[in-house]
C-alpha cells in the first residue's frame, strides 16, 4: 500500500511537475500535491495546508529556490526542502545547502528522488521526536521548580489561606491548565469544601462548593484515597459535568497525613489525555508538600493558641512570677506568685524583697542581683516567709527585665521545686521540638545535593534534641541499595576512626532488608525498639546500642530512605520523639526528591542541548571531522566517560579505520587499521550489534598489547556499530578508565548519539558523492560539446582549428573585459557550439561552392534559430545560448536574426562576433586567400560602431598588438 504524501511543488513547468509526481508514485508515495510559482502561491499554500515536503526547481521565471526557501523558513515550519532541477551551478548549491536546503536532486535523476525523500522525511522525524523531547525536558525543568517554589512557600508562609491559595495560582500559571482547585475535608468527613480555586473554574464553581465523598472523580479520590486520572471525562463513569464545563481530561490527587486523607488536589484540561504519569509523580509531590503545610500551619495556630494561653497562665498559673526594679522594689507580683505567700497580689506591689526573704538567704539573692545587672540569667532554690511566718522553699528562675533595651530590673518565676522542674523539661523539649521543624522547614526548602540534606538533618537534630547516634541512608530502588548520606556518631578520636565507622556503616547496611533501617524501607513502616539486642532484625555496627528508632523516609507510598536514631540507654524514645521525627523525615523526603526532580531535570536537559548542538554541525557542516569532533565532545561529557573514538568503514577494503578521538592521552588508536571482524571494533561491525567488555584486563585478547594503548589505563570498553540505511558507516568506540554499570538511560543515549554519528557521516558521503558525480557530469558535458564542435568542423568544411581558435580568442579577450569566472564557462560552451545551427542547414547550401542566392541566404541565417531551438531544451546550455543565437547581430541593428542593437545583444554575442570575422578573414577559403594581420585589424576597426562594439574592438585590438 502506497504511502501517502502531501508535497508542494514549487515549479513553473506542468511536464517537469508530472514526471515529479510519476516518480514519486513509483517510488511508493501517493502524493497529494500542488505547483506553485510564485511567492505569494507558495505563502497560501503554506497557510492553507500541512506539507510533508518542499521539491522546488531552483530556477523559474518569476521565482527561485533561493526565495523559496528563506519564504518557508520565514514561516517557521520544519518542513524538508529539496531543489530538484536541471542544473545549478556547484556553488549555487553549497550556498543553498548552507542557507538550509536539505537536497538537490537533478531532473536527469528523477528515479532517485522517492529515495531521497524517504530518507529527508525520516530525518525530520527525527528533529521532530528531538523537539518534542526537549520540550518534555522543559516541562520536567518547569515541574522541579515549581516543586522547589512550593517547597519555598511551605516553609516561609504558615498563614493556611495565603499558602493554599498561592500553591492553586501557581500550579495553574505554571500549566496553563483550564482549572484547579482545592478542596479539604470538613469536620463531619463527609464533605471536601472548597478552600482555593484558580483558572476556568471561578466562572463554574460556588465559593461554597461541596461535595460529598464518592461524589465524582474528586469525591472518589477523597473516598478511596486514590489518584484518578481520565484522558476522556465523558467516557469515565465517575465524571459530573457541571453546567459551561469544557473539561476533557480530569486528574484528581488525594491530600494525604498520617491519619489518613484530608483533601483532594484536582485539576482539569481542555484537552484530551493531558496528564501522564509523570504528572501524576508531580502532583502527588505538591500534595504531599501541601499535606506538610496543613500540619506546620496547625501546628503553628497551636503555637499561638498556647502563646495566649500562657498570657493567661501569667495571670492563672500556679507558679509564682514578680518584678522587681534595680532598687529591688516588687513592681508586679501575679496572683499565684502572692497567695503561695498567703498574701493579696497589692499587699506586695511597692514591697522590697527582704519583705519575704529572710536574711540568711540574702546573700543568695545579693549574688542573683549582681549577675542579672550583667545581663545574666539563672536559676537557684531559694526560701520565702509566708505571711503567717512559715518557709517554703522554691526553684527560681530569673532573668533580667529589659525595657526600652536596658536592664530594668529582675523578672523571677518561682514555684515548687518538683513541680516547676517537671514543668520546665516539658516547655524546653516542646520549644525544641517546634525550633527543630521551623529550623528543618527553612533549610530542606532549599535545592541542595543529598548528602548536604542528609548532613544539615543530622546537625540540626543533634544540636536541638542533643541526640547523637545518627544515621540517614537514601534508597535507590533500581539496585535496592541503601546509600549512606550522612552519620554522627559521638566519641570518635580522629579522622581514621571517622573513616573505618563510615566503611562499616556502608558495608553492613548496604541493601533493602538490612538490619532495621533495611527492614524499614523494605517494609515502609517505622521501627522503635526499646531493647534492639532481642531484636533479631537488629545489626551491631556500634556497640553498646541499646535502643534505636528507625523512621522511612517517604513520598506518598514511595519509600525513598531512611533515619535512625539510636541510644545507649534502654526505652530511650517515647511516640512523641517518633511523631517528630517522621514530621522530619516528611520534610526530608520532600527536599531529596526536589533534589532528584531537579538534577534530574538539568541532565535531560543538558542532554537535549547537546543533541541539539550535534543536530547543528551536521545540518550546519560538510567537514565530516568538523561534525564528528562536536559530536565526540559531547559524548565523553554526557555518557559521563574518559574517551571516545569513531572508526569508519572502508567498504573497499572492508576495513575500518581511525577518524576522529577524543579524550586519550597517546596517538594509539590514531593509526588504527582493523579489518572487518578483526578484534573489538571489527567484531561490531562484522556482528552488527554492541559489544560491552566491563573489565579489559580479565579478557584474553591483544587489544591491550600496544605498550601505548596499555599506558592509557582502560578498564571498560563499549564499541557500537554506526549503522545508516541498513548499512554499516563505521563504529563508535567508547573507553573509561573505571569499571561501571550503566543503565538503561545511558544505554539509550549511546544508541542516539550512535544514529547521530551513522547520519553525519551518510551525510557527508553523500555530499562528497554529490561533488564527484557533478564534476564528472561537467567533464563529460564538456567532452560532449568538443565533439559537437569537431563534428560541425568536419561538415562545415571549416579550416582545421577554427573553432579551437575562436573559443581560445574569446576567452582570452572576455577575461581583458573583466568578466567572471563563472560567465567564462557559459562562454566556452557558447563559442564550442557557435554554430550549432548549421546542422538544420541543408548540405546543398551549407556546401555550396559558389554564392547563395536570396532564397538561399534566407534559409541560411536561420541557422541562429535553430540554435536556440535546439539548446534551449536543455537546461544545462540555456546560460550558453547568447553566442550561437546572437553572435551575427550587429551592432548598428542590422544584423541577424532578431535585428537587435547596441547592448541589446549580449556582450558575449559582440566579444564573439569580432573574434569569429577575424579567425575568418584569416583563414584560407576556397574562393579566396587569408588576409594579413595588418589587414584584418584595419578592417575590424573600420566596422567599430557599425558591425562591432567599439569597446570590445578596443580591447581586442590591444591583445592583438
Amino acid at each position: 500500500m502506497n504511502t501517502t504524501l502531501r508535497v508542494l511543488i514549487v515549479e513553473d513547468s506542468e511536464n517537469d511537475t508530472g514526471l515529479i509526481v510519476h516518480h514519486l508514485e513509483r517510488g511508493g508515495y501517493s502524493p497529494i500535491h500542488e505547483r506553485v510559482e510564485t511567492a505569494m502561491e507558495m505563502r497560501v499554500a503554506l497557510e492553507r495546508e500541512r506539507w510533508d515536503i518542499i521539491l522546488s526547481d531552483h530556477t523559474m521565471t518569476r521565482f527561485d529556490a533561493p526565495s523559496a526557501l528563506k519564504l518557508l523558513q520565514e514561516s517557521g515550519r520544519d518542513i524538508p526542502f529539496i531543489v530538484v532541477s536541471g542544473s545549478i551551478r556547484e556553488d549555487s548549491l553549497v550556498a543553498l545547502l548552507k542557507a538550509g536546503a536539505n537536497d538537490y536532486v537533478i531532473k536527469d535523476d528523477l528515479p532517485r528522488l522517492a529515495a531521497v525523500v524517504w530518507r529527508e522525511m525520516d530525518d525530520a522525524r527525527m528533529r521532530r521526536e528531538h523537539k518534542q523531547v526537549e520540550r518534555d525536558a522543559q516541562r520536567r525543568a518547569t515541574q522541579a521548580m515549581l516543586i522547589y517554589e512550593v517547597g519555598r512557600r511551605v516553609s516561609s508562609k504558615l498563614e493556611l489561606d495565603e499558602l493554599l491559595s498561592t500553591v492553586v495560582t501557581s500550579i495553574h500559571e505554571a500549566f496553563d491548565y483550564y482549572g484547579v482547585m482545592l478542596l479539604l475535608l470538613d469536620e463531619s468527613a463527609e464533605h471536601l469544601t472548597l478552600q482555593s480555586i484558580a483558572g476556568g473554574y471561578r466562572d463554574i464553581f460556588p465559593r461554597d462548593l461541596q461535595i460529598a465523598l464518592g461524589e465524582g472523580m474528586i469525591g472518589v479520590a477523597a473516598a478511596r484515597g486514590e489518584v484518578q486520572i481520565s484522558g476522556d471525562v465523558s467516557q469515565n463513569p465517575h465524571y459530573v459535568r457541571k453546567a459551561n464545563e469544557i473539561t476533557n481530561s480530569e486528574l484528581a490527587i488525594p491530600i494525604k497525613i498520617k491519619e489518613g486523607v484530608i483533601g483532594v488536589l484536582d485539576l482539569q484540561s481542555t484537552e484530551y489525555d493531558a496528564f501522564d504519569e509523570a504528572d501524576v509523580i508531580v502532583m502527588e509531590t505538591l500534595a504531599d508538600q501541601i499535606a506538610v503545610a496543613i500540619e506546620n500551619a496547625q501546628l503553628y495556630k497551636e503555637t499561638h493558641r498556647l502563646a495566649a494561653f500562657n498570657r493567661d497562665i501569667i495571670e492563672n498559673m500556679a507558679e509564682g512570677i514578680v518584678v522587681e526594679d534595680a532598687e529591688g522594689i516588687f513592681t508586679f507580683v501575679n496572683p499565684a506568685g502572692a497567695s503561695l505567700l498567703g498574701y493579696a497580689p497589692e499587699e506586695l506591689l511597692g514591697q522590697h524583697w527582704t519583705a519575704i526573704i529572710p536574711p540568711d538567704q540574702h546573700s543568695i539573692v545579693w549574688a542573683a542581683d549582681e549577675r542579672r545587672m550583667r545581663g545574666e540569667t539563672d536559676r537557684y532554690e531559694l526560701q520565702f516567709i509566708c505571711k503567717d511566718g512559715t518557709r517554703r522553699t522554691a526553684l527560681v528562675s530569673s532573668s533580667p527585665h529589659i525595657v526600652e533595651g536596658r536592664i530594668a530590673g529582675t523578672l523571677a518565676v518561682f514555684a515548687d521545686i518538683t513541680e516547676r522542674a517537671q514543668s520546665e523539661e516539658e516547655t524546653r523539649q516542646r520549644l525544641n521540638e517546634l525550633g527543630l521543624l521551623y529550623e528543618s522547614g527553612l533549610f530542606l526548602s532549599q535545592l541542595l545535593p543529598p548528602k548536604e540534606i542528609g548532613q544539615n538533618i543530622i546537625e540540626l537534630m543533634s544540636r536541638v534534641l542533643g541526640w547523637h547516634h545518627l544515621t540517614i541512608r537514601q534508597y535507590h530502588p533500581e539496585d535496592e541499595t541503601l546509600e549512606l548520606l550522612a552519620f554522627s556518631q559521638p566519641g570518635l578520636k580522629d579522622e581514621e576512626e571517622h573513616l573505618a565507622i563510615e566503611k562499616r556503616f556502608k558495608t553492613m547496611i548496604a541493601r533493602s532488608g538490612d538490619g532495621l533501617s533495611g527492614w524499614v524501607v523494605k517494609h515502609g513502616q517505622t521501627a522503635r525498639c526499646g531493647d534492639v539486642t532481642a531484636d533479631p532484625r537488629y545489626m551491631e555496627t556500634v556497640a553498646g546500642i541499646r535502643s534505636g528508632m528507625y523512621v522511612p523516609m517517604k513520598i506518598s507510598q514511595r519509600v525513598i530512605g531512611v533515619i535512625s536514631v539510636e541510644s545507649e540507654q534502654a526505652d530511650a524514645f517515647k511516640e512523641a520523639d517518633e511523631q517528630l521525627i517522621a514530621t522530619v523525615a516528611a520534610q526530608a523526603a520532600i527536599a531529596l526528591e526536589n533534589a532528584r526532580l531537579y538534577l534530574d531535570a538539568r541532565r535531560r536537559l543538558q542532554q537535549v542541548q547537546a543533541l541539539h548542538e550535534i543536530d547543528r554541525a551536521i545540518a550546519g557542516s560538510v567537514s565530516l571531522p568538523i561534525t564528528l569532533d562536536v559530536l565526540l565532545g559531547h559524548a565523553t561529557t554526557q555518557l559521563g566517560v574518559d574517551a571516545a573514538c569513531v572508526l569508519l568503514s572502508n567498504p573497499h577494503t572492508y576495513s575500518l579505520e581511525y577518524s576522529s578521538g577524543r579524550g586519550f592521552h597517546t596517538s594509539a588508536l590514531q593509526h588504527t587499521h582493523l579489518r572487518v571482524g578483526e578484534g573489538h571494533a571489527g567484531r561490531v561491525a562484522l556482528e552488527q550489534r554492541i559489544i560491552h567488555v566491563p573489565n579489559l584486563s580479565k579478557i584474553e585478547t591483544g587489544f591491550l598489547r600496544s605498550p601505548l594503548l596499555k599506558s592509557e589505563g582502560f578498564v571498560t570498553y563499549v564499541g557500537i556499530p554506526l549503522i545508516a540505511k541498513g548499512k554499516i558507516k563505521g563504529v563508535l568506540e567508547i573507553f573509561h578508565r573505571q569499571s561501571f554499570e550503566p543503565d538503561r538511560e545511558w544505554w539509550d543515549l549511546l544508541e542516539t548519539l550512535a544514529g547521530q554519528a551513522a547520519v553525519a557521516i551518510d551525510n557527508a558521503t553523500l555530499f562528497s558523492d554529490l561533488q564527484q558525480s557533478n564534476v564528472e557530469l561537467v567533464l563529460a558535458y564538456d567532452n560532449t560539446l568538443e565533439g559537437w564542435a569537431k563534428a560541425l568542423e568536419l561538415r562545415d568544411r571549416e579550416t582545421e582549428g577554427h573553432t579551437r581558435r575562436v573559443v581560445e580568442r574569446t576567452l582570452r579577450l572576455s577575461r581583458a573585459l573583466g568578466i567572471g569566472r563563472e560567465e567564462i564557462v557559459h562562454i566556452r560552451r557558447g563559442a564550442l557550439l557557435h554554430d550549432i545551427g548549421k546542422m538544420g542547414v541543408p548540405d546543398s547550401i551549407l556546401l555550396k561552392p559558389g554564392p547563395l542566392n536570396d532564397e538561399e541566404w534566407e534559409i541560411m541565417r536561420q541557422h541562429p534559430v535553430y540554435a536556440y531551438e535546439m539548446l534551449s531544451a536543455i537546461s544545462f546550455l540555456r546560460p550558453a545560448l547568447d553566442i550561437p543565437y546572437c553572435h551575427h547581430e550587429r551592432w548598428d541593428g542590422t544584423g541577424y536574426p532578431r535585428g537587435l542593437k547596441g547592448e541589446h545583444i549580449p556582450l558575449s554575442a559582440r566579444i564573439f562576433a569580432v573574434v569569429d570575422v577575424c579567425d575568418a578573414l584569416m583563414s584560407d577559403r576556397p574562393y579566396r586567400k587569408a588576409w594579413s594581420k595588418v589587414d584584418t585589424a584595419k578592417y575590424i576597426r573600420e566596422q567599430s560602431g557599425s558591425y562591432f562594439d567599439p569597446r570590445v574592438v578596443h580591447e581586442f585590438l590591444k591583445l592583438e598588438e
